[in-house]
Formats: C-alpha cells, structure tokens, sequence
C-alpha cells in the first residue's frame, strides 16, 4: 500500500543520501532495499512519490485512534522540510509542491500538528512523569519544523521567477488564515512567558521566523491588523516583550527573529500597519517600548564601539521604518537623537573619519549609512501629517545633544562633506539590498535619496551661523 511504502522510505531515507537524476526527469535516492525488493542490496526510489504522499499519510496517521507517536512525526517533517528546499532547484519536487491540493494538505498538517503540540505542552508541562516529559520533548521539536516548511515555501513563492504562490494563497483563505493567525499567536504569547530555556527559544525562533516570512505575503498584514488577537495587542506585546527580554548588544537569534518579524510587519507603507497601530493606544505603548529599548541598546554599542553584528544592523533598519512614521517619529527623535550625534562627531579632521569608514567592517559601515538614512527621515516635515510644534525637533535635539561646540562644528564639516560629495566612497556607499524576506517592493527608502538628510544639513549650518 502507499502509507506502507511511505513509512518504509521515512525509515530508510536521509537528507545526507545522493540525488540521482534519471533519464526521465524523475530524482532518486539510493536506499537500501530491505522490504522494498528482494535480492539486491540497495534500490534507487523516486522522492518525488514520497513528496507527493508524505503529508496526507502524516495527516492520516495524526488522526488514528489513540495517542500519536511524536517522534515518527517530527521525522516525517524533517524530510518534509528537506523535500521542500529541493523544490528550488529539483524541477520534479517543484512540480509536486507547486500544485494547490498538496499546498492545502501540507497547510492543514501544519495547523493541526502545531495545535496538537501546542496542546500537548501545555497540558503536560510541569508533569514530573518520564513518558509527560518526553511527550513535551517531542512537540516542542515538531512546532519548529512546522513553521519551517512555511517559512521555506513561501520564500521560495516570493521569487517571481519560481512562478508559484500556491502555499501563499492556501494560507490566505479565510479559514485557514484565521487559525494560522489563532496557532501563532497562541505560540507566541505561551513561549515567550518562558523563553529561557533553549528548546523553547528554538521554538520562538521559527515561529518568529515563520510569521516574517508569511507577512510579506500580500495582503496578511492588513488580516493580522483585523483579527482580534493582534488587536488585542497579544501578537505585538509578545513580540516587544521578546525584544526587550533578549535584544543586548551581543547577537541574540531570538531577538534578531522579533526585530525581523517587525520589521516586515511594518516596513511596507502601503499596508498602512504602523498607522494602523498608531491610532491604537495599547498597540502603541508596545512599539514605544521597543524604541526605548533599541535606543538603549544603540547607545550601548557607541559607547562599546560593537557594531560588527548583525543584530546591531537590524536594530537600525527597524529605527529607519519607525523614524518614517509620523506616530513614532518624535519618539525616536527623544530617545535615539544623542546616539546618532555622538556617532557623527569624531575627534581629529573630517579625513579621520574618511579613513576610518573606508577601512570599518561591512556592518559597521551599513550601521553608518542606515543612521544617515535615520536622519534624514526624522527630518521630513509632512504639514499634513505632523504638528507644527514638531518642525525641526530633530535640529533642536542635535544641538541639545552635542557635546561642544567645537563637536557640532566637526560634525557639520562632516555631514557637509558626505551631501557635496555624492560620489566619493566617503557618501552614501552603495545601496544597502532591502533583507531578503523582503519584495523589493517592500524595502525601505533608497540609500540614494539623500534629499531629506540634506535639509538637515543645511539647517544645521544655518543654526551654527546664528550662534557663531
């Protein structure tokens, strides 16, 4: 039968085994062939049967009689996950996972084996039983794997030349976009009470990871805006808690995965998320308490000088979207503008801060050119969308925030030397590329635009003219 067949592959099969490509265009492996056929030792199978079964006979096997085998299913997603990255480059396996009533199989097992152990671990948490805690041990290790093949599926959809948005429109049917909302949010929410353990960091890391990468899918950040677990604040709460928790100027995968899910959540102004968040007072006091962090943590990495890190480059990715929001703006300006003065004033000539740019560690130069773009949005003053009271709050706040004179006078020369000097390497360096979860539809402003930081510099020189 086929679910003979396939528990018989899941057994013998690994990611390490060879691909054979046979003339017919079908993609093997060699296992051995023990209850397969008789008299040879090994035998080449065609994965692209095992891809084409796997998630209904897992389906199958979830919904028997009685308690199912955890272990037996966290294999099967690993292969699952496995037969999911070949799809780009295994024209067979893309044929099988391009095709809409796999995706919705495939979808249905991913919200039912999260729910499942999501269940588990929390009706077993805590049972000092070994059988509890091996049960646990499981579900936590299938959670991730679920959110995996999501994550791995939809970046792979997001490639307009993969030609495919088959998972991405499974996920957004109504239905099932309402409970993978409910299964992420509900995750969230209950590991992040206890994200000290590493089992369940991992766990927060792919469903972190999962959610950034369904949010670029059109569409899902105005239905996560509309459902009422996000409204309620549960989804953004967790995730700035997490921030908070875990961002410090060392990497944290954890925090890198929250920074990254909000930034994709966010960055996109057509979605409109951040006013959408604005204009809600609960949401709002979540996304200020992740500038107050970030602006802390900015400040940190000047003072210690550590920011070759990837960590300390999504922190000022997520600054630059928030410092282009009229809700957030003046929140970043309060607490972030010292950090970006102090890190334009350099002690000796504007040609010491040449060479030290030129010869900075790849982050460290994107970290300079992202808080050149920090200005420049904090900057803009849109009449229609900002009080008159908050034009040139930026200006004011450099100046409050200016060690000396002397320190603002070299600051100017050197921002003044970046503005005329647009092709020298010293100038915005070339175009930082939008992260790539995101369509270049999504990213951020381009690093080319430098129209808003130049008004700041102009009125900078303006305000160092009176007060000379």
């Amino acid at each position: 039968s086929v679910d003979a067949k396939v528990i018989q592959l899941l057994a013998q099969i690994g990611q390490k085994h060879p691909l054979t490509h046979r003339e017919d265009g079908a993609v093997a492996v060699s296992v051995p062939a023990k209850g397969l056929r008789d008299g040879v030792e090994e035998v080449l199978v065609d994965i692209s049967f095992l891809a084409q079964h796997l998630p209904a006979h897992v389906m199958a096997y979830m919904l028997q009689d009685g308690q199912p085998l955890l272990t037996y299913v966290a294999r099967a997603l690993a292969v699952e996950i496995w037969l999911c990255g070949l799809a780009p480059t295994e024209p067979a396996i893309a044929k099988v996972v391009r095709a809409p009533a796999y995706c919705e199989q495939l979808a249905d097992l991913v919200v039912h084996v999260i729910v499942a152990g999501l269940q588990s671990v929390s009706d077993l948490r805590g049972t000092s039983s070994e059988e509890a805690a091996n049960l646990v041990k499981h579900a936590m290790a299938c959670i991730p794997l679920c959110y995996m093949i999501v994550k791995s599926l939809v970046e792979w959809e997001l490639v307009p030349e993969n030609n495919s948005t088959a998972m991405s429109a499974v996920l957004m049917m109504p239905t099932r976009l309402s409970i993978f909302i409910d299964v992420t949010v509900d995750g969230l929410t209950f590991f992040e009470q206890s994200s000290g353990c590493t089992s369940v960091q991992r766990a927060l890391v792919a469903i972190l990871e999962g959610l950034r990468a369904v949010s670029c899918i059109a569409g899902f950040p105005q239905a996560l805006l509309a459902h009422a677990g996000f409204r309620g604040g549960a989804l953004l709460r967790a995730c700035s808690r997490i921030v908070v928790a875990h961002a410090r100027v060392e990497p944290s995968m954890l925090a890198g995965a929250a920074l990254k899910a909000l930034m994709a959540l966010f960055a996109n102004e057509q979605l409109c998320s951040l006013d959408a968040v604005g204009e809600n007072e609960l949401l709002s006091r979540h996304v200020i308490a992740v500038v107050l962090h970030l602006s802390k943590l900015a400040e940190e990495a000047r003072k210690k000088g550590a920011w070759d890190n990837d960590l300390m480059v999504d922190v000022f990715r997520l600054l630059e979207v928030l410092s282009d929001d009229s809700n957030f703006k003046r929140h970043v300006i309060d607490n972030v503008t010292a950090c970006l003065m102090h890190m334009f004033v350099v002690p000796g000539s504007v040609g010491d801060f040449k060479a030290f740019f030129e010869a900075a560690p790849v982050n460290k130069r994107r970290i300079f050119v992202l808080a050149f773009r920090v200005v420049g949005a904090l900057n803009c003053f849109n009449p229609e969308l900002s009080r008159e009271e908050d034009r040139d709050v930026l200006l004011k706040a450099a100046f409050e925030t200016s060690p000396t004179k002397a320190a603002a006078e070299n600051m100017r020369q050197l921002l003044r030397l970046i503005v005329d000097h647009r092709d020298n390497p010293l100038q915005l360096p070339p175009p930082l590329p939008p992260p790539s979860f995101m369509r270049p539809e999504e990213s951020t402003q381009e690093p080319s635009d430098i129209e808003p930081f130049e008004g700041f510099v102009h009125a900078l020189e303006e305000h160092l003219a009176k007060v000379h």
